[in-house]
């Protein structure tokens, strides 16, 4: 665990691509919540997950399309999830 503050953020590391997972909470003044996801590899990937990211997985680009849709996915049922 890299940052663990309830109820606002919560922060992991993936230890086999050196990327760093947050989601972060901000309460909002109609009582809603913002919720953000990011992944961050502020150190870079792991050169072997650099690799098949680059040549198995259709390049780096088309990776990061993937996993930005992904986010979008998870955050859409979060908030199914809440408001039923």
């Amino acid at each position: 665990m890299i940052r663990f503050e309830p109820p606002r953020e919560l922060a992991f590391r993936v230890k086999d691509n050196f990327t760093i997972w947050s989601y972060t909470l901000e309460p909002l003044a109609d009582g809603g919540t913002r919720v953000a996801v990011r992944r961050e590899a502020p150190e870079g990937l792991a050169p072997m997950s650099a690799k098949l990211q680059g040549v198995v997985m259709g390049g780096l680009d088309r990776f990061d399309e993937e996993i930005l849709a992904g986010m979008h996915k998870t955050l859409e049922r979060l908030k199914a999830e809440v408001e039923a």
